[in-house]
C-alpha cells in the first residue's frame, strides 16, 4: 500500500496509526523488502509528483529503475508501486522494454484507466491498474517466480496469471479494514 500526501490530507489528522507507516515523502524512490511464504518481495515505491497532472522526469524513472535493479539479487520478486497515472506507467513500461527490466510487477495508480492486467508483447513486467471506487480485487498469479528472472529474455505469458474478485455484495464486509478506512469516507 502507499499513501500519497493528497491520500494523507484526505484522510486528516486522525489518521489509523496503521496507515502511518504506509505514508511515502514527495520526490524519493523508497523502497523495502517483505518476505511472504518463504519468498522475498522487493516493493518500489515510485517518487510522488508534484501534482497528479505532473509528468515524471527521466531522472524520476532512471531513480526506480536503479533502485529496482540494485535490490534484484536480494528479492525473488520486484513489484512497482507508482502513483504516477496511466500515461506516465506506460512511459515508464515503454522505457524499458527490451533491456534490463526493473520490474516484475507494476501496480499502478493515478489518473487514467484501470485494466485487469497487461503484458506487453516482448515485456516481463504484469502491469495492472485499479479500477474506479475500488469494486475489485486484482489478483497477480506470477508462476515459477523462482525461475523467472533466469528466463527473462524468453516469453512468459504463459507464467503470468489476471484474476479479479469483483467485491459485491456476496463478499462480506471485513469490519477491521471497514473501521480503517471510516476516516477518508466522512464528507465523501
Amino acid at each position: 500500500m502507499m499513501l500519497t500526501p493528497a491520500d494523507v490530507a484526505v484522510l486528516g489528522q486522525d489518521m489509523p496509526v496503521a496507515l502511518k507507516t504506509w505514508m511515502i515523502p514527495p520526490g524519493t524512490v523508497v523502497s523495502k523488502i517483505i518476505e511472504r511464504k518463504n519468498m522475498r518481495i522487493g516493493l518500489v515505491y515510485f517518487p510522488v509528483l508534484a501534482t497528479p497532472e505532473t509528468a515524471p522526469s527521466v531522472a524520476d524513472m532512471e531513480a526506480v529503475r536503479k533502485e529496482a535493479l540494485t535490490m534484484r539479487s536480494a528479492v525473488d520478486v520486484i513489484i512497482g508501486i507508482s502513483p504516477w497515472g496511466a500515461q506516465a506507467e506506460q512511459a515508464f513500461l515503454d522505457k524499458f522494454n527490451g533491456t534490463s527490466e526493473p520490474l516484475d510487477v507494476l501496480l499502478g495508480g493515478g489518473l487514467g484507466p484501470g485494466n485487469r492486467g497487461i503484458l506487453a508483447p516482448d515485456s516481463a513486467t504484469a502491469w495492472v491498474r485499479p479500477f474506479p471506487k475500488g469494486k475489485y480485487v486484482s489478483l497477480v498469479r506470477l508462476e515459477n517466480i523462482m525461475s523467472r528472472q533466469s528466463e527473462s529474455a524468453r516469453n512468459h505469458e504463459p507464467e503470468v496469471r489476471f484474476d479479479v474478485v469483483i467485491l459485491d455484495e456476496k463478499i462480506p464486509v471485513d469490519l477491521a479494514m471497514d473501521n480503517l478506512l471510516t476516516p477518508a469516507r466522512v464528507g465523501n
